[in-house]
């Protein structure tokens, strides 16, 4: 079913985990946030993300645990 106009979404993380289209639900994930429909809750892998940005070990860990999946697609 597709969301209607005044719809909101609530969404609970793990978008970038090991799926086969990571990159495609980032994408849906903006345009629901663009809408302003959108509420989404981290995951354990996007807190991983944005820790792996400061830190070469949460780097290599996130690699280990899907992120090397996600920035590949």
């Amino acid at each position: 079913m597709k969301p209607q106009l005044n719809d909101q979404i609530i969404t609970l993380g793990d978008y970038i985990d090991r799926g086969p289209d990571s990159k495609g639900i980032i994408k849906r994930l903006l345009a629901w946030h663009h809408t302003g429909q959108l509420t989404a809750l981290r995951g354990n892998h996007e807190l991983m993300m944005l820790d792996a940005q400061t830190n070469r070990q949460k780097k290599i860990r996130l690699r280990g645990c899907g992120g090397s999946a996600t920035l590949i697609t």
